[in-house]
């Protein structure tokens, strides 16, 4: 529904909006009926949609997005195959990937009450995710959506959820009521600065090292300190390993013991 030019906004296109300041432009999705409404506003508004054959893949492919890119990886589909996006979900958690689940259901109203395909979508979230909420007022969307990333993207990354029944992403509110937020105002880019004593804890800990190795994981990544981490390398000439062939290396030591 576009309501463009009449000082009212409905919430599929308020999802849009606040999509659209986070830098999204892909949204990992398998269509279904409780999130038609948002597909429809953000087809509209330039969105590019990545429909694949199974939850557990949009998952997938938004980890892996959010992973790379640095962005925020969003991922979109209906209720119940939301449970199919569960193992996807864990698997951002332990790659600590900033991914964004957003998943329909029946009517508010209609909830406790046997609505069609109900399940616990924000139960079932919580275990596998690092926050999961139900957006429960059409005019908390833009809010809500920045405060999920704000989590994702606090101290180790890392999915989050939301659940946004499709009677509040079609109900219609004027703007007046409603507030955006930049991710510049709530969100903090890069590694937090270290103390000059854990600094200096750290050098004597590698001086007195018989045979130093540096293991750099995730956040050394997201922490955009690759110049940093090459002259440092380049410096001292200790090994280096990312967390991707740390298993490879333990093999090798086990295989030689």
């Amino acid at each position: 529904m576009s309501t463009s030019g009449t000082g009212m906004v409905s919430g599929s296109e308020l999802i849009g909006r606040a999509l659209a300041l986070e830098g999204v432009k892909n949204v990992f999705t398998i269509a279904g009926d409780h999130v038609l409404p948002t597909l429809d506003s953000m087809a509209d508004m330039g969105f590019r949609f990545v429909d694949t054959r199974h939850e557990q893949a949009a998952a997938h492919m938004a980890d892996a997005w959010g992973r790379i890119t640095g962005e925020p990886g969003v991922s979109m589909y209906t209720t119940p195959g939301f449970s199919n996006a569960i193992p996807g979900l864990a698997n951002a958690m332990h790659s600590e990937s900033p991914l964004l689940s957003i998943s329909g259901s029946a009517e508010l109203s209609e909830l406790g009450r046997g609505a069609m395909q109900e399940i616990d979508q924000v139960g079932m979230a919580r275990p596998v995710t690092k926050g999961a909420w139900m957006v429960t007022d059409t005019r908390r969307i833009p809010d809500m959506i920045a405060h999920a990333l704000r989590v994702a993207y606090s101290g180790r990354r890392g999915p989050v959820h939301l659940t946004i029944p499709v009677d509040i992403q079609q109900n219609v509110v004027s703007e007046d009521e409603v507030a955006f937020y930049a991710p510049s105002e709530y969100r903090g880019i890069g590694a937090a600065q270290a103390s000059q004593t854990d600094i200096e804890q750290a050098i004597a800990i590698l001086r007195g090292a018989e045979r130093p190795l540096i293991v750099a994981g995730s956040a050394a990544a997201y922490a955009r300190s690759g110049e940093a981490l090459q002259e440092f390398i380049e410096t001292t000439r200790l090994p280096l390993l990312t967390e991707g062939t740390l298993e490879v290396w333990c093999l090798m030591i086990i295989g030689t013991a």
